[in-house]
């Protein structure tokens, strides 16, 4: 029985090896490196919208705020947006409009995107850490550093609230870095079955 990979796979040959009719081949390429070219296009806007977002309560909570750790931690915060905010920008300039018409130029897109994916997970397990470091002690500080013990209801909430975030976040990295060593397999794949014309690419 063939695997649903293996079906993708031979799907994705089928129609990239029909580049030898003009009047389907390329158009076949570009409406799939267009669909793909939406689908980042759609993740790097919302990843700006939610910066921004992110932003713009931090902004507030640090101008409201007069407590100075609590204006240090937000203030820390919002630094680890605007790096996320520059980061993202610069690691999608000039990908996300990029179009191909031939199958070498096609896989050259594909592998540049792939690779600019994985970066981008590096880079979320780092913004993940920093996170962590400046909620965990903020959590702390807002629960037992005042001169009321907290309540138990408090106490949960507060740390269950990380828990969950980090949870929710850990799960969409390692979904991300399954997808892209499963899209990584199948892109080397294709440059194999393709032949050693496209041997150019194999340090891309």
């Amino acid at each position: 029985m063939t695997s649903p990979p293996d079906r993708e796979l031979q799907q994705w040959a089928d129609t990239w090896q029909q580049e030898s009719e003009p009047q389907t081949g390329p158009d076949a390429i570009r409406a799939y490196v267009g669909r793909r070219s939406r689908l980042l296009t759609m993740w790097v806007s919302s990843e700006i919208v939610i910066c921004v977002a992110v932003l713009g309560f931090l902004f507030l909570r640090t101008m409201t705020k007069m407590d100075p750790v609590e204006q240090l931690a937000m203030g820390l915060l919002a630094l680890i947006a605007v790096g996320s905010l520059l980061f993202t920008v610069w690691n999608w300039r000039h990908a996300l409009r990029a179009s191909a018409d031939t199958t070498s130029a096609f896989l050259a897109l594909s592998i540049d995107r792939v690779r600019r994916l994985r970066r981008a997970i590096r880079f979320g397990w780092g913004i993940l850490a920093a996170e962590l470091l400046v909620l965990g002690p903020w959590i702390w500080y807002r629960l037992y550093g005042g001169q009321q013990p907290p309540t138990a209801d408090a106490e949960r909430f507060a740390w269950g609230l990380l828990v969950g975030i980090t949870a929710l976040a850990l799960l969409f990295l390692i979904a991300v870095q399954r997808w892209v060593f499963r899209e990584t397999q199948i892109l080397d794949e294709l440059r194999r079955e393709l032949g050693s014309d496209l041997d150019f690419l194999k340090d891309a």
